[in-house]
């Protein structure tokens, strides 16, 4: 039994039957695609966080695939490419950060006693002050130099060259090239994972999440494979709860330089905030050891997912070539 419909002989390849570098090609324009929209949305209301929410994950997106498949796309997109890309999604960072801080600290606001609410006041005030002085996130300049990193791109990649091969011997496909790289992105997952051993372990916990991450985004594209969208979705949740500590360590890290920097009256308040906010971090570690560090059926679960799918995958990669 196939694990895939055939398609219909007027319907257009399955990307995944493609060679590994039309296919990833396909894939790489479709995510490009994907951020011009919401650059398109974002510019015609800088004031939309969703629109800048959404737009930070379709570049992360692009980015993670063209990374994941710089063989196969190295006559298309070069290092510096990438580094430009690199460059807008890091230009996005702070004003994220802000935003998530403010959020977090309304909510404790709402929840907290009176010395909380305080230095809740102060924090939101110093990071809107701040946010104000930095200016835009993603302006208009930006806006800009991704429409021509992304005219760029679409250029180079809608040509491709391949190696004449004997009919026998037929370039590998894209289900072949995912399935390939599947092992090495569960292992430094899994690797990570291992590393983090208590709350504060802020830098492997944030390795562990960009390594869910691009193990997630280089499935994406085999999500009609059979138990590929329940992996997916775990990939998820496990990149979610990662975030919500992450997100605890660095308005931590906020919280710590505003006390440093606030020795007087403000202090007291300051300290109340960074008690609560240690207390949220604990509770983000907890759910993070109880979902995924301590429970192993869990991540052998995860293990078994990614196995079976790259599995299939390879099975898809023995249907016949289609140019």
């Amino acid at each position: 039994m196939k694990n895939e419909p055939d398609p219909s002989p007027s319907a257009p390849p399955s990307p995944l039957t493609l060679s590994a570098a039309r296919g990833a090609r396909l894939i790489a324009l479709d995510r490009l695609d994907v951020a011009g929209a919401e650059a398109d949305r974002l510019a015609s209301n800088p004031d939309d966080l969703d629109a800048l929410h959404d737009l930070r994950v379709a570049l992360r997106r692009v980015r993670s695939w063209l990374r994941a498949f710089r063989p196969d796309l190295e006559d298309s997109v070069a290092g510096k490419d990438r580094h430009r890309l690199r460059d807008l999604v890091t230009a996005t960072n702070r004003g994220r950060d802000a935003d998530v801080q403010i959020e977090w600290l309304r909510r404790a606001s709402r929840h907290g006693d009176q010395m909380v609410q305080r230095g809740a006041k102060r924090l939101i005030d110093l990071i809107k002050t701040e946010k104000k002085i930095a200016g835009a996130p993603f302006n208009g300049n930006s806006l800009q130099s991704f429409a021509k990193e992304r005219t760029r791109l679409i250029k180079r990649l809608s040509t491709v060259s391949e190696p004449v091969r004997p009919p026998s011997a037929p370039p590998p496909t894209l289900a072949a090239a995912i399935g390939a790289r599947l092992p090495a992105h569960l292992g430094v997952l899994l690797d990570t994972l291992d590393a983090i051993r208590g709350a504060d372990d802020e830098r492997q916990a944030h390795a562990a999440r960009i390594a869910a991450k691009r193990l997630r985004y280089v499935l994406e594209p085999a999500e009609s494979v059979r138990g590929c969208k329940s992996l997916l979705a775990q990939l998820k949740g496990l990149q979610d709860d990662l975030g919500d500590l992450h997100d605890a360590h660095v308005l931590g890290n906020r919280v710590r330089d505003a006390i440093m920097s606030n020795p007087g009256p403000d202090s007291p308040a300051l300290q109340a905030v960074a008690r609560t906010l240690a207390a949220h971090r604990a509770a983000s570690f907890e759910r993070v050891d109880r979902q995924w560090l301590s429970d192993t059926e869990a991540v052998e679960t995860l293990s078994r997912g990614v196995d079976l799918v790259g599995h299939r995958l390879a099975r898809i990669s023995r249907e016949p070539y289609r140019r």
